[in-house]
């Protein structure tokens, strides 16, 4: 399918990761900006509590934790933006502890219901990976000299399981009309999502040339595989259509329309782009739904490459779920 896809580009885990999440709504990457010019981006976001480009950085911590403490947490903070692994350390006399992994907002949003000795780790392990998000956030920082250890440490290397796939995140970076992008959008149950927008871009539009399948008699949303009659001379219209909006809108941009407001006679297959950051469990959750036959045949084909990623970055685990799932 034409203007359409899903690629794997891994983590956003870096300040830079912050600025490129920001700046895909301008079609624009950190690299094309000074690091003084992201990190006035960055202090500007979260000033004005803009949190979604701080949500696509997630880490991991092994936290040693009480019962007490641990409920204390779960009662106050906001849960959105973490997602936990619990156990018992049989080789530390049945110590009690927790993965816990939290976006880089959720951190700074929560960390004030861990217990002193934790926050205090984890502080200093977000200050050496994210220097200039950890003194926005965290301006007075921890020194070395203060953090006792032991209580919170990074554990990004957690093997990947069945057990674990809640923690674990992946983003991707995905292209399609704004009709799918309107699908797919509704996912989100950790996931995060930023996409580019028509304020700040007035470069040229790109468009999807839809297939013309044929209305499906028993479903009222579907469509059969099969394309109506004469579809050609259809197609022929979709594109002279596309070609009319373009050019109202370069005259409206011309005439010193705003392009907020310019952007209203752009259809539903203007193309736009996005990132989409989620846990494992998410993802299967996105193609479990979104490959199902009774999906809209654009949104399976993007589903199945989301598929198709993981399935070859994370075989066993992967397979796992949609075993799971099936039982």
């Amino acid at each position: 399918m034409n203007n359409m896809g899903a690629e794997l580009i891994g983590k956003l885990d870096s300040d830079d990761g912050v600025a490129d999440a920001a700046r895909v709504s301008m079609a624009k990457q950190a690299s094309n900006f000074t690091s003084e010019e992201n990190a006035k981006l960055m202090r500007y976001l979260a000033g004005a509590k803009h949190w979604s480009p701080y949500g696509h950085q997630r880490d991991i911590f092994r936290v040693s934790i009480e019962d007490e403490d641990w409920l204390k947490f779960l009662e106050n903070a906001q849960l959105a933006g973490f997602s936990f692994y619990r156990g018992i350390d049989e080789n530390l006399e049945r110590e009690r502890y927790v993965y816990l992994s939290g976006s880089l907002w959720a951190w700074y949003e929560n960390l004030g219901w861990l217990p002193r000795e934790v926050r205090e780790d984890i502080i200093f392990a977000l200050g050496v990976k994210y220097p200039v998000a950890s003194k926005i956030f965290w301006p007075q920082g921890v020194t070395p000299e203060h953090i006792r250890g032991g209580y919170a440490s990074l554990a990004n290397h957690l093997p990947v399981s069945i057990l674990t796939a809640g923690v674990h995140y992946l983003t991707f970076r995905l292209k399609g009309p704004i009709s799918l992008a309107r699908q797919l959008v509704k996912h989100q149950v950790h996931l995060c999502w930023n996409e580019e927008s028509r304020r700040y871009i007035i470069e040229p539009v790109e468009f999807y040339q839809p297939e013309l399948r044929a209305r499906a008699p028993k479903i009222k949303q579907g469509s059969k595989d099969e394309l109506i009659d004469r579809h050609e001379l259809y197609d022929e219209d979709v594109r002279l259509h596309y070609q009319e909006c373009a050019m109202l809108y370069e005259r409206l941009l011309e005439a010193n329309v705003a392009p907020e407001c310019a952007r209203n006679v752009l259809p539903i297959g203007s193309v736009t782009n996005w990132v989409w950051t989620g846990s494992l469990t998410a993802w299967h959750r996105v193609c479990r739904q979104r490959m199902d036959g009774h999906a809209q045949k654009e949104a399976q084909f993007v589903a199945g490459q989301i598929n198709d990623a993981i399935a070859e970055l994370y075989p066993d685990t992967w397979q796992e779920l949609w075993q799971q799932y099936e039982l």
